[in-house]
């Protein structure tokens, strides 16, 4: 038995508009109540344990009045279950799903037969995705009669060659032979890495997802999430139920957001998508659940696809082209910058992604927040910005290495791009950068400059004195030079950096943290 109860004094159950509940002829009595119904009504725990099964009114009164009211009692043991809803329609012999779910409170009354809760009847929707060549993430907000993967993607064919998940394997496209790994089912909590051979339209069907009842466990870290709504919704709404332990979240394309604390969620990505992927950083454990949106929320604009122009012509990139990505947000400071400007970043000489001057207004400052992409860690990322009131770009001799889901900077702390590129320009001083990032693990970067032709040492020491690298030992001609060093195979601690060369000489100080 069960120790606690609530009750539904009043509810309608409504079929796109239609009001149900279907007496046996005769069988309503003096009082209104329906002594033998046709149709049933019943509240279910997650386990599908009847928790309360609906008696059928026929009100004498009030707006209501001689149409099918259903009241309930439903019982517990613990506040804060949460009860679904089915119903028996008779005439369909069939089982319907209701929308509506209720979260338990003790003693609690909902509705009255004047004013009833209304209980929706739950159909199917479909959900379109439109996939391009390449990399494509995404998640789907419906439940599938079959959930396999084989019947998942059945629509596209042999066009999908590939899919990943985060953690449950991965499965792969033999053709005739169907889909093979260790990957057999979908889960719409998830975000999946499709991998298509060409463009197609991915359509699946489903009952909606009870956003309420799906509650999606994040660990510390890196979570690929799937978009439970049936509407699109702001970013900020959307991670509430996670507060300040959600920090970054990167879409494919689409831009990313940091969670700035008291200032609230800031970036490109504004809006969260049906049918689209993300990445969510977690600073802990946590469990995400989702709010439903309605269709006429008002949004913030994505990023939108940068137009570019002859200057620019060669930033074309494709991001579907890449698996793993990034993020860098930097400012550009050595000159002043305009709407309109770009900074764009490079693999040798390969666009890898490019992002337009936006306001950042936490601080009255400007920067560009760039998603970069790669298929390989460890490749040298290069800048380039375009000034658009001078139509000019300009190289920039700032280095980073590309690891996946890197996060450099934010608006508050941004990657100064300060260094340009001047061909035959020789420095007029000895010098060492500031090392990026600082502190670091396990990779940082940074350059010196030499005036003058000779011999130059650049190396480091720990706290002890002790040379644990020698990254340059030789004679170097006049010129800035970019270094980067990896400190994998040291532990944490604090390391300086010494340069000599001739009678010049200084030191920096880097912290390793693992």
């Amino acid at each position: 038995g069960y120790e606690f109860v609530a009750a539904i004094s009043g509810s309608v159950v409504l079929d796109e508009g239609l009001q149900l509940g279907d007496c046996i002829e005769g069988e309503i009595n003096e009082a209104g109540i329906c002594v033998n119904s046709a149709d049933q009504l019943a509240a279910l725990d997650v386990n599908g344990n009847v928790r309360g099964v609906g008696i059928l009114l026929f009100p004498p009164f009030g707006p209501y009045g001689d149409t099918p009211v259903w009241e309930m009692t439903m019982r517990s043991n613990a506040a804060g279950d949460l009860l679904s809803f089915k119903y028996y329609d008779a005439s369909k012999d069939e089982v319907l799903d209701i929308s509506e779910t209720y979260e338990f409170i003790i003693g609690d009354q909902i509705g009255d037969v004047t004013e009833p809760w209304e209980l929706t009847i739950q159909h199917e929707v479909d959900l379109s995705i439109d996939l391009i060549a390449g990399w494509n993430w995404i998640s789907f907000n419906v439940d599938p009669v079959d959930a396999s993967l084989a019947s998942v993607l059945a629509e596209v064919g042999d066009a999908a060659t590939f899919i990943q998940s985060q953690s449950s394997g991965t499965a792969t496209n033999y053709g005739a032979y169907g889909w093979y790994g260790g990957l057999t089912t979908l889960d719409p909590a998830q975000m999946y890495l499709l991998e298509m051979s060409e463009p197609a339209t991915l359509t699946i069907t489903g009952t909606p997802v009870d956003v309420a009842s799906s509650p999606i466990d994040l660990i510390a870290g890196w979570n690929w999430i799937g978009y439970l709504p049936q509407n699109a919704g702001d970013v900020a709404t959307a991670f509430a139920s996670v507060g300040d332990l959600a920090t970054f979240v990167q879409s494919q394309s689409s831009g990313t957001a940091n969670n700035y604390g008291e200032y609230g969620w800031y970036g490109a990505l504004t809006s969260l998508e049906p049918g689209a992927g993300y990445l969510l950083a977690m600073s802990a454990e946590g469990t995400l659940i989702y709010p439903e949106f309605s269709v006429s929320s008002r949004l913030g604009m994505n990023k939108q696809p940068v137009v570019l122009n002859e200057a620019t012509a060669d930033w074309e990139y494709n991001y579907a082209d890449y698996k793993l990505i990034g993020a860098i947000t930097a400012s550009i400071e050595d000159r002043e910058d305009n709407t309109g400007d770009l900074v764009g970043v490079f693999v040798d000489g390969e666009c890898r992604g490019i992002a337009e001057r936006m306001y950042f207004p936490f601080d009255d400052s400007y920067m560009y927040i760039i998603q970069v992409y790669s298929n390989v860690e460890g490749e040298e990322l290069t800048f380039k910005y375009y000034d658009s009131v001078n139509d000019e770009v300009i190289e920039y001799t700032e280095r980073l290495t590309f690891e996946n889901y890197m996060v450099v900077g934010d608006g508050f702390d941004t990657y100064n791009l300060r260094r340009e590129s001047r061909d035959g320009v020789i420095p007029s001083a000895y010098g060492i950068s500031e090392v990026y990032p600082n502190p670091f693990n396990p990779v940082t970067s940074f350059e010196y400059t030499v005036p003058e032709d000779g011999m130059v040492q650049v190396a480091v020491f720990d706290i002890n004195g002790r040379m644990v690298a020698e990254l340059i030992n030789g004679y170097i001609t006049a010129g800035t030079y970019p270094v980067t060093w990896n400190a994998s195979d040291l532990s944490s601690g604090i390391y300086m950096l010494h340069m000599i060369s001739g009678d010049f000489s200084t030191l920096q100080k880097m912290m390793l943290i693992k």
